[in-house]
């Protein structure tokens, strides 16, 4: 699953990796592998400065996430991203 920027999500050939349970998503330029497991998604910023940084969320009930909620989270973190160091 790829989200874009704008509109709906675009689902590409190379959207989803041969690991099971593993998208890549980009928002706005910026590549995140989302992994699955449990209710939980962690979320690793592949275009990042950081090497393996990033964020999870999840719920109790364990409820699949809409992808225009997993780009929300995603905007949502890296409006908090400090320019200077690439770290909340």
């Amino acid at each position: 699953m790829m989200v874009g920027a704008t509109g709906p999500p675009v689902r590409g050939p190379k959207g989803r990796c041969a690991v099971s349970g593993i998208e890549i998503v980009v928002v706005d330029g910026e590549r995140f592998e989302v992994r699955r497991q449990a209710g939980t998604y962690h979320l690793t910023w592949l275009s990042g400065p950081n090497p393996g940084y990033g964020f999870s969320i999840g719920s109790n009930t364990g409820a699949v996430l809409e992808p225009r909620v997993l780009e929300t989270e995603i905007r949502g973190f890296l409006d908090q991203i400090a320019p200077e160091t690439g770290y909340l």
